[in-house]
């Protein structure tokens, strides 16, 4: 008897050939058979080994600290259902999808309308922590929906939400660094800083040094074998976020001199 799906993952049963004008990455977005509309990263990526991989353990981590975030989940995508030269540049079918979302890129006089204004300072230490760069003035988004519930009342959202976390340790590609200074400066984006103070990151500084080590070591070391990220990378990135959480109060300090 053959298996449901041929992989244990979601399966991409259709890649819509809509393209995104700001996307380097060349994402795109897909139809999969559990009935969930997802946008696709590519592994390997435009930048290099890890920019995929930095972005699956990015959302794992934010989670942990209730960043807002959107979950990654790994899927699987049949090269013959890619155009031509995207296909060609991939070596491998397994890559990270995450829920597409209704929306547009985020504005600072957005801040007005979002409903999860709560989140911001978590987004802050999100940001902070894992040294997330090519934030300036994009990569947020604000997430926008109209929702009818079982009880028909109508709920509507509007959340800030961070995107593309890919560039974690300051670089689009951290496998060749040495990763040796966990207390490297981090500017938050000028538009977040003004929506946050030292008193409501505080605790979730705290948050961040409690975690368990164990916690965060799992958010690096589940992946698909054919991302080609070996243990030493993985022990080296995890061993750079634990040493980092000793500063993270100080790096956080520097934006409200």
């Amino acid at each position: 008897m053959g298996s449901i799906t041929p992989h244990p993952v979601p399966n991409a049963l259709y890649v819509f050939p809509e393209t995104f004008p700001d996307g380097v990455s060349q994402p795109r977005v897909c139809d999969f058979d559990d009935m969930v509309v997802r946008l696709v990263k590519w592994q390997p990526s435009v930048h290099g080994l890890t920019p995929t991989y930095s972005e699956l353990a990015a959302s794992r981590l934010g989670q942990l600290i209730e960043a807002p975030v959107v979950r990654g989940t790994i899927v699987y995508v049949e090269p013959a259902l890619l155009p031509e030269a995207l296909a060609q540049r991939l070596t491998q079918p397994f890559h990270i999808g995450f829920t597409f979302s209704p929306g547009q890129n985020f504005r600072e006089t957005d801040y007005a309308q979002i409903k999860n204004t709560a989140s911001l300072p978590a987004a802050a230490v999100q940001l902070a922590w894992l040294q997330i760069a090519d934030q300036e003035r994009h990569n947020q988004f604000l997430y926008q929906l109209e929702q009818v519930l079982p009880d028909r009342t109508t709920r509507k959202m509007s959340h800030f939400i961070l995107i593309d976390q890919a560039f974690i340790c300051g670089i689009p590609d951290w496998s060749s660094a040495a990763l040796d200074h966990p207390e490297s400066s981090y500017s938050l984006p000028r538009h977040l800083r003004p929506q946050v103070s030292m008193a409501s990151l505080d605790p979730l500084i705290g948050l961040v040094g409690s975690l368990d080590s164990d916690a965060i070591h799992r958010c690096f070391d589940t992946y698909p074998e054919s991302w080609n990220i070996g243990a030493d990378l993985v022990e080296k990135v995890t061993d750079y976020m634990l040493r980092r959480r000793a500063h993270l109060g100080d790096i956080l300090r520097a934006n409200f001199p």
